[in-house]
C-alpha cells in the first residue's frame, strides 16, 4: 500500500499538468492572438492577399452628362474639333436625356466651321438609325445662318428622314433656294442640289 505522503504528491502533480493544460488552451483560443477577420495573423494574410481589389471607377466614367459637356468645352487640350466629335458622341448617345443632347448639339453647332459641317451632317442618320426630332430640328435651324449650299444639303438629308414636321420646312427650303416644286421625290431633290453645290462651289 502507498504511503499517504507519495499520494498527495501524485495528486499535486496532476493538478499542476491539469492546470498547465488548461492555460495552454485558453491561449490558442485568445482573441488577441487573432486578427479582425477572426482568422490566426497568417491566415487572414494569406486572405488578404488573395483577394482581387475592386475596381474603382474612373472619373470620365462617373461624371454626370453636365459635367462632361463641361469637361469638353473647359478643357485647353481639346482642339475645336475634337470637342466637336465628343460633343457628337454625346448627341448619339440614346441613354442621355434628351436635353442634355440638344445641348451638347448646341455647343457642337458653336464650335464647327461651316467648313467642317458635314460633322454634323454625319451623325443625322437615316430612316433606320435616326435622331430625335428636337435635334433634327435644331440642325435644320442652325443651317440658316449658313451658306446655301450647307441649307440645301443639310435639307436634302432631312428629307430622308421620318419625321414630317422638320421634313416639311426642309422641303420648303429647297423649293425657296431651287424655285422647284419636287415634292417629297428626294431623287429629283438629290439631282437638283447636286448641280446647285457644283455651279456654286466655292
Amino acid at each position: 500500500m502507498k504511503s499517504k505522503p507519495l499520494t498527495i504528491a501524485i495528486a499535486a502533480i496532476l493538478l499542476v499538468i491539469a492546470i498547465f493544460l488548461i492555460i495552454a488552451s485558453n491561449h490558442q483560443d485568445d482573441p488577441a492572438t487573432r486578427d479582425h477577420t477572426g482568422t490566426p495573423p497568417e491566415q487572414g494574410n494569406q486572405a488578404r492577399d488573395n483577394r482581387t481589389p475592386q475596381r474603382q471607377p474612373t472619373p470620365a466614367t462617373s461624371m454626370k452628362w453636365e459635367e462632361k459637356i463641361d469637361f469638353v468645352l473647359g478643357s485647353d487640350s481639346i482642339s475645336n474639333e475634337k470637342a466637336t466629335r465628343l460633343l457628337l458622341g454625346i448627341v448619339l448617345d440614346a441613354d442621355a436625356p434628351i436635353s442634355v443632347r440638344n445641348d451638347a448639339l448646341e455647343h457642337a453647332l458653336n464650335l464647327v466651321d461651316d467648313e467642317d459641317f458635314q460633322l454634323i451632317q454625319s451623325v443625322m442618320g437615316s430612316k433606320n438609325k435616326e435622331l430625335p426630332e428636337p435635334l433634327i430640328q435644331t440642325i435644320l435651324d442652325d443651317t440658316l445662318n449658313r451658306p446655301d449650299t450647307i441649307q440645301l444639303t443639310t435639307a436634302l438629308k432631312v428629307i430622308q428622314g421620318t419625321h414630317t414636321q422638320v421634313i416639311d420646312e426642309a422641303v420648303e427650303l429647297l423649293e425657296f433656294h431651287l424655285e422647284l416644286e419636287h415634292g417629297n421625290n428626294i431623287e429629283q431633290w438629290t439631282q437638283a442640289v447636286d448641280r446647285y453645290t457644283a455651279q456654286n462651289k466655292q
